[in-house]
């Protein structure tokens, strides 16, 4: 695959890594159907690639891409699906994309970021993850975001630069809430439930207490994450 190409992908979930190697740490994940942009080829059999959708730069293996097709049409799954290409079955995650001719059950489209959100409950957190086998903080917005048609940036420090800021007190459910470490770098990121309650991958997705100094611990009661600000995000974000 000479040249930039366009590049689906063809596998249920495939690591994206920061260098050309499998020892390299995995920044994310590029789902069944996502879109890339083959950049260049690499020693080793790896490809540099950028997503379509959000612009993410990473590394993968080729293998597991073909050329994209413009003339087929993609539509998003919103639950695990099983699909059959009539050699392999494979379980598909939420947040895929699969052809308008591939006769699989999509699921409903969720009505709330926090509904979408609860349907990851318990899931692991997994550095780079977007799918139900684990997950990271941001990975789980810009997911449930994509299940509302919204477009979010892969990671939360570039997530907080979209939508409008929203005051304490004029937040609500489905806002989401960015909090920062002690140099003041945006690290995590949220969904709230209401009020009071935020959805958040930390340890595994979970809800816990919101106040206004950050993220309480359901169980500890403890501070766990300094809150630095709260957004509030459209399908034309």
């Amino acid at each position: 695959m000479g040249g930039n190409k366009t590049l689906i992908c063809i596998f249920p979930c495939v690591p994206l890594r920061a260098e050309p190697n499998d020892r390299s740490e995995q920044v994310s994940q590029i789902l069944y159907g996502e879109l890339v942009i083959k950049l260049e080829d690499c020693d080793g059999n790896w490809i540099k690639v950028s997503s379509l959708e959000d612009s993410y730069l990473g590394f993968a293996d080729p293998r597991h891409f073909q050329i994209h097709n413009p003339d087929i049409e993609r539509q998003l799954v919103f639950k695990p699906t099983n699909w059959n290409n009539g050699v392999y079955s494979h379980l598909l995650p939420v947040g895929s994309y699969v052809s308008l001719n591939d006769f699989v059950e999509l699921g409903a489209s969720p009505n709330s970021l926090s509904e979408a959100a609860s349907t990851f409950l318990g899931t692991p957190y997994h550095w780079g993850g977007k799918t139900q086998h684990g997950i990271d903080c941001s990975g789980l917005v810009q997911i449930c975001a994509r299940l509302m048609g919204i477009c979010l940036k892969r990671d939360a420090a570039d997530q907080v630069e979209q939508g409008v800021e929203v005051e304490w007190e004029g937040r609500s459910a489905n806002d989401l809430a960015f909090f920062n470490n002690n140099t003041g770098s945006i690290t995590h990121v949220g969904i709230l439930v209401s009020d009071d309650k935020i959805i958040h991958a930390s340890g595994e997705v979970r809800i816990d207490g919101l106040t206004q100094k950050g993220i309480i611990h359901s169980e500890t009661s403890g501070l766990t994450h300094t809150l630095s600000s709260i957004r509030r995000i459209s399908p034309q974000t």
